[in-house]
């Protein structure tokens, strides 16, 4: 598991435990007090008027009992729209390591088509190479092509072990993000079909639907609304009932018998020198930012969705015409190979070929490759995870 990921999560356990114990606070609390109080006297006589003797002796299982508590409730909820906030932070988490899954995920499949466009044309060029040195060796060829077809396979030997070396670090660097060993062998396997996203307003709708950042604000919103309500509450009356049943040699005759006590408190803010309204208007200001920051991140994902959506576009018909770029650069090596067979082209005009098919087979698969990282961007734009 992804260490960002492991962290988001013990923060929502942490979050919802906090939650629960939010939620508890609202409910009856069942607790044993004991005490035994000594009391200083002067000649037999206790020095405060208040004590009821020497020794004052209290035993009691009590209850209490919240019966009207708008702050606990307003904690309470501030502590679930944590939580909620906190779940949210988790699905981004987790969109954020499938984007750079992704992402690597790319960088090899990229990769492993340059080492085959260039595991392909070593092995032309080196039938090539022995073909036209029995020509040579026939009579039937120059010199100069033999030397031409030795430097095309050396280039292209040169070109496939670059390119096997950047597929190995991009092996690796998917391994790591996966959390496998480094030195794991992992293929990558092409999808049957292109991604097509949806229309553009689809994909903002789906955003505003889907996309943990704006879900997060969202929460983060209500979270500001609970904070105002907890402020607010502050100045509400508390009425707290208690109820024990024990002993209590002060109110007591003696000491064996048991009795019952019941009581309700009631405590009302009367003046907190300002305290109360400059923190209910700091709550205010703060509900006020997370408004606003909530509507620049919906424009920011909307520009984001707008900006991808352009470049899947342009990738898409890039992918289309460097498609029909290769056939014909393909068709144009062929017939050029036919003719350096044939003897009515030398090495020089095959070399010029094959490099321009060479140039068009990379830039196809670049194009591929990037109209399928638009789409698969488009969807992480929407907060979706590509299967």
């Amino acid at each position: 598991m992804q260490a960002a990921v492991a962290s988001s999560r013990e923060d929502l356990r942490a979050a919802s435990d906090l939650a629960r114990g939010a939620r508890a606070d609202r409910l009856p609390e069942l607790f044993l007090q004991s005490a035994s109080i000594w009391t200083q006297s002067r000649d037999g006589q206790p020095l405060y008027v208040a004590a009821n003797g020497a020794r004052e002796v209290i035993g009691e299982v009590a209850v209490d009992v919240p019966l009207y508590a708008p702050e606990l409730r307003a904690l309470s909820r501030l502590a679930r729209n944590r939580a909620a906030v906190a779940r949210s932070e988790l699905r981004l988490a987790r969109l954020q390591v499938a984007a750079r899954i992704v992402n690597a995920w790319f960088r090899l499949a990229l990769a492993e088509n340059h080492v085959a466009i260039w595991r392909q044309t070593v092995a032309y060029d080196r039938s090539l190479y022995e073909r036209t040195r029995r020509a040579y060796r026939a009579g039937a060829s120059a010199r100069l092509n033999v030397v031409q077809t030795h430097l095309l396979l050396i280039e292209a030997g040169a070109r496939y072990a670059q390119n096997r070396t950047a597929e190995a670090t991009a092996r690796r660097a998917l391994n790591l993000e996966l959390g496998m060993p480094a030195s794991a062998s992992i293929s990558v396997l092409w999808p049957a079909k292109p991604l097509v996203p949806s229309p553009l307003r689809q994909l903002w709708r789906n955003a505003v639907r889907f996309q943990p950042l704006i879900r997060a604000a969202r929460r983060r919103v209500l979270q500001g609304r609970s904070e105002v309500r907890v402020q607010r509450s502050a100045t509400l009356p508390t009425v707290q009932g208690y109820v024990a049943y024990g002993v209590d040699t002060a109110t007591a005759p003696e000491a064996r018998d048991l009795g019952w006590q019941a009581g309700v408190d009631l405590s009302l803010p009367l003046f907190g020198f300002g305290r109360y309204r400059e923190r209910l208007a700091a709550a205010h200001a703060h509900l006020s930012a997370l408004r606003q920051a909530k509507n620049a991140l919906v424009l920011q994902i909307r520009q984001r969705i707008n900006r991808d959506y352009g470049l899947f576009r342009r990738a898409l018909e890039s992918s289309h015409r460097s498609a029909e770029v290769a056939r014909e650069a393909r068709r144009v090596y062929w017939m050029t190979l036919h003719g350096f067979r044939n003897g009515a082209l030398n090495a020089l005009v095959l070399s010029q070929a094959q490099t321009d098919l060479i140039q068009a087979e990379l830039a196809g698969a670049n194009a591929r490759i990037e109209e399928r990282m638009a789409g698969v961007q488009l969807l992480l734009d929407e907060g979706r995870l590509p299967r």
